[in-house]
């Protein structure tokens, strides 16, 4: 037996027909609205409060949720490719494997949101709060993640290459074997990262922040590393080549320290003392 939800307000031109229901959306309260709604292309949800909501699976591609109330909604497997979240509230949303390709979530909150091999290709989160939220395993080429907070994020194995995340916050991130390939992450704070294994290749970190960060194993093959903060030693297993750009301090100790594995192609010996294996652990 189905129950359907209850909907207050409106005016009969406020209201558009989904699922076979004829009901208010822009700017009302569809508070634990189930899947009724499967089916909302380009529907006009506005500041609607869909808290709680259950919209796994739904087609919500170019759809308005500008300034919607999406706490822990259900939007697994959901399409919202070209869809425009900005300063929507995703707090806690499950997102696990939705499709937000060229989405906008401009200054969206996302905190502790689950997006798990979530497809976010080319989308806008610039300003966006992404702080403990789980992207492992997401994909996010070039997406725009400029200003963005992504501390103590969850990064694991997601693909970030050709991203924009100049001036994010990327402190206590894990981006354990993250594709970072050809990222811009200049003035970036990476302070206490995790990029065990990580492929920076080409990447750009002018300026970035990298205090504690661990660089263990990652390939940093023309990777800009000159101007950067708080990398006190060359990190240790990281393969890198003539097109890296090490700081001044470390430039001139990089050959020595490394072992040559294919033609103009170097690896840092390992270290003892590294503590690579040694990876946070967030709650």
């Amino acid at each position: 037996m189905r129950t359907d939800p209850v909907f207050r307000g409106g005016t009969p031109q406020d209201h558009r027909i989904a699922g076979g229901f004829d009901v208010p959306l822009q700017r009302r309260y569809l508070t634990g609205v189930h899947r009724t709604f499967a089916d909302l292309p380009e529907a006009d949800l506005t500041d609607a409060d869909l808290t709680n909501a259950n919209l796994r699976g739904a087609d919500l591609t170019g759809a308005s949720l500008r300034g919607a109330d999406l706490t822990h909604a259900n939007l697994g497997h959901a399409d919202l490719g070209g869809a425009n979240l900005t300063r929507a509230n995703l707090t806690g949303a499950n997102l696990t494997s939705a499709d937000l390709p060229r989405a906008n979530l401009t200054e969206a909150g996302l905190t502790r949101a689950d997006l798990t091999r979530a497809n976010l290709t080319e989308a806008g989160l610039t300003r966006a709060d992404l702080s403990y939220a789980n992207l492992t395993n997401a994909t996010l080429t070039r997406a725009k993640l400029s200003n963005a907070n992504l501390h103590k994020m969850f990064l694991i194995q997601t693909n970030l290459s050709e991203a924009d995340l100049t001036r994010a916050d990327l402190s206590y991130a894990i981006l354990t074997e993250a594709d970072l390939t050809r990222a811009d992450l200049s003035y970036a704070n990476l302070s206490h990262a995790a990029l065990t294994g990580a492929k920076l290749s080409n990447a750009n970190l002018r300026d970035a922040k990298l205090d504690g960060a661990k660089l263990g194993d990652a390939n940093l093959t023309g990777t800009n590393l000159v101007s950067v903060s708080g990398l006190a030693t060359l990190p240790a297993g990281a393969t890198w080549n003539r097109g890296t750009r090490w700081p001044r301090h470390l430039a001139p100790l990089a050959r020595d320290a490394s072992d040559e594995i294919e033609a103009g192609v170097f690896r840092v010996r390992a270290d003892p003392s590294d503590d690579r294996e040694h990876e946070p652990h967030f709650s």
